[in-house]
């Protein structure tokens, strides 16, 4: 069997179970170093390339004439869904964007009344909308 066919079997037989609802993967650096991984590891075992002959990554792909795709794959998947969700007001939309309904507004300062000082020069003391400026000596 050729190299190339090997590669369009892997892509075709095996590629579809392994993202199976990859859309919904938190894509953090460890899981994308274990994709890249199990990718590499197909093609080798594809190609009967033991790790201990110290073949590099490059020369496997340059082997089975590919670049590397399945990471790739899974975020184009994963954007596609989430374009796909943002069109249609629906609860999974409100999720992925946070919107909550409601007027509380988000990112206001209450005032709590403590004591908030300026290099050690001044000092202010807000409590409930009204603010003294106090000079402070330097000991």
């Amino acid at each position: 069997m050729s190299n190339n066919l090997k590669a369009r079997l892997i892509k075709a037989l095996v590629w579809p179970i392994v993202t199976y609802c990859s859309e919904a993967w938190t894509l953090n650096k460890e899981l994308c170093e274990n994709v890249e991984a199990f990718e590499m590891q197909c093609y080798r075992r594809a190609m009967r390339i033991s790790y201990v002959e110290h073949v590099t990554n490059e020369e496997v792909l340059r082997r089975v004439g590919q670049d590397r795709g399945l990471l790739g794959q899974v975020k184009s998947r994963k954007l596609k869904y989430f374009g796909h969700t943002t069109r249609h007001e629906s609860l999974e939309k409100d999720i992925m964007l946070g919107i909550m309904p409601g007027k509380r507004r988000q990112n206001v300062r209450r005032n709590s009344g403590s004591m908030i000082s300026f290099n050690g020069a001044t000092e202010a003391w807000s409590t409930g909308g009204e603010q003294k400026r106090l000079s402070v000596l330097s000991s």
